[in-house]
């Protein structure tokens, strides 16, 4: 996901429009509707993958319990150790790895929200209202606090 990319065509537009150069506005705008389309699908996929993640860490923890019974039953000191270390391990897990994906999906959210507000910009630039309404009611639905959604949106 090329941001910085995006980020720069839509500051060319913006230097066009404010020089009044409308021949190469659209063009811009619509290279830019491109590249942040691109972003926004990347920033999606990467969601989706830790929100997936997130959803399985349960399913993990089950597994490492059902394993840890298994060497319980077995009753000798290595295989104790073994299922000591793994209480260990997913103790660590249950604490820490949700609270990591949670921050790093609502980081993730605060990015596309700002690429939705970016292209939503472009496409209300270049006329395409509808366009750009669904991209700013997208941006405030994955951050409902991104005051430049809130601003273009009103």
């Amino acid at each position: 996901m090329n941001v910085k990319k995006a980020n720069e065509y839509y500051a060319l537009g913006e230097v066009f429009r404010e020089e009044s150069e409308y021949d190469k506005i659209n063009n811009v705008y619509i290279e830019t509707i491109n590249r942040y389309s691109k972003t926004i699908d990347a920033f999606a996929k990467r969601l989706k993958e830790i929100e997936d993640e997130l959803n399985n860490v349960p399913n993990v923890i089950k597994e490492m319990d059902d394993y840890i019974k298994e060497l319980r039953r077995e009753n000798s000191n290595e295989k104790n150790s073994l299922a000591e270390q793994l209480i260990s391990t997913r103790d660590s897990l249950a604490a820490g790895t949700p609270k990591k994906l949670r921050k790093d999906i609502k980081s993730l959210k605060s990015f596309c929200a700002a690429s939705y507000v970016h292209r939503g910009t472009a496409y209300r630039n270049i006329g395409q209202y509808n366009m750009a309404k669904a991209d700013f009611e997208e941006a405030l639905r994955l951050d409902p606090k991104n005051e430049k959604a809130i601003a273009d949106f009103a």
